[in-house]
């Protein structure tokens, strides 16, 4: 796919962990913690190995944002940080969290450090804690204002859902009175899901309109739905609702679409808290889900057994292998060789097809500015 040398953006999960059980992030399993999420953080040790200072320096960009955790949750999160600006002062930090977590104290401390960008989670004023569960709204506030006063650069992003769209002018303007630089509506696209891979989660008559919110125990307690003012929505999913779309439909579609990597072309990979080296976060999450929900759930386990096959994730190792090693192994070809087959039974990667294939823009989609979409 391409060398060490060409490497210019990271994508980095510095901790599994997260204080929040929101319904739609893949960690949760019927309201709780997946059984099989292995929860750890990363060190500052681990991530020297495993980055080198001679790689670090080149890069231009550094997206710290967890596909299973909060990075804020990660104990040696400022010393990880400190260490890319010295490494690479040019290098320019973006974290993603929902804010819930740490002091004020801590997050002032963090915006001394220099080209730190924060991008807060937080999606609504008083509606926030129906999708963000556990998270305490006054204290993310607290803290993104404490970020903001030391002087960092802030991020207001929110997802729009029925429940929380009437929020959306008054939460905006309460981002400009904080002093946050922007605020962005997220127009999300896992209402899709039903339609590419299984959702364990959906009951029967759920679609791709309704995902019902879990409590701990199992039980049922609410369900998420797409804002009913349309120009909120991702329009992948009107389109989809429009024309009835069902799961035979997309499947037709990923088999013949052209695939056009956003890792490939913005010269990026991701960094699991594990220490493992993926070519992007979307199929890190394909190859460990299976694992995550074990017995208990169906999934798409076509890159997870790719992965078996070509040598297992100890071959992913940062820790073990050399980057050059592993952007040169068996996994990566195999991915990159996957979309040239003729259909996803003869081997072309459906989370490819779905995220990068040329004409299903659902990701792209998420912001109205594209130059938002991490």
């Amino acid at each position: 796919m391409y060398t060490v040398s060409d490497l210019r953006q990271l994508h980095l999960e510095v901790s599994t962990r997260c204080n929040a059980e929101c319904p739609m992030c893949a960690r949760n399993l019927f309201g709780a913690t997946a059984p099989g999420l292995t929860e750890t953080s990363m060190t500052l040790n681990q991530f020297r190995t495993c980055m080198p200072e001679d790689v670090l320096a080149k890069l231009e960009v550094v997206d710290i944002c967890g596909a299973y955790g909060d990075p804020a949750i990660a104990p040696e999160l400022l010393d990880i940080c400190r260490h890319i600006q010295a490494t690479s002062p040019a290098t320019r930090i973006r974290i993603y969290s929902n804010g819930g977590l740490r002091t004020p104290k801590w997050w002032a401390q963090l915006a001394k450090i220099p080209d730190i960008t924060t991008i807060f989670a937080i999606d609504g004023l008083t509606t926030n804690e129906v999708y963000r569960r556990k998270v305490d709204t006054d204290k993310a506030l607290r803290n993104a204002t404490a970020f903001i006063d030391a002087g960092g650069r802030a991020q207001w992003d929110y997802i729009a859902f029925a429940h929380n769209e009437h929020e959306i002018d008054a939460a905006r303007a309460h981002a400009t009175d904080l002093g946050f630089a922007e605020f962005q509506v997220k127009k999300t696209a896992r209402f899709l899901r039903p339609l590419y891979e299984p959702a364990p989660e959906l009951r029967p008559g759920d679609g791709i309109g309704t995902v019902p919110i879990y409590d701990r125990t199992g039980e049922v307690v609410g369900e998420l739905r797409p804002p009913a003012d349309e120009r909120l929505v991702n329009e992948v999913v009107l389109w989809a609702r429009s024309i009835e779309a069902r799961a035979e439909y997309f499947d037709e579609f990923f088999d013949t679409c052209a695939v056009r990597c956003l890792a490939l072309d913005s010269s990026a990979i991701f960094l699991a808290a594990t220490g493992h080296v993926y070519p992007c976060c979307w199929l890190y999450v394909q190859a460990t889900l299976p694992e995550l929900y074990g017995k208990h759930a169906a999934t798409d386990r076509q890159v997870h057994d790719l992965l078996t096959d070509t040598g297992g994730p100890d071959t992913l190792d940062a820790a073990e292998h050399p980057l050059d090693d592993i952007l040169t192994s068996n996994f990566f070809t195999a991915v990159e060789n996957s979309w040239s087959a003729d259909s996803v039974a003869g081997g072309k990667l459906k989370v490819c097809s779905r995220v990068c294939g040329e004409g299903f823009s659902a990701y792209r989609r998420q912001f109205d500015r594209p130059d938002l979409v991490p």
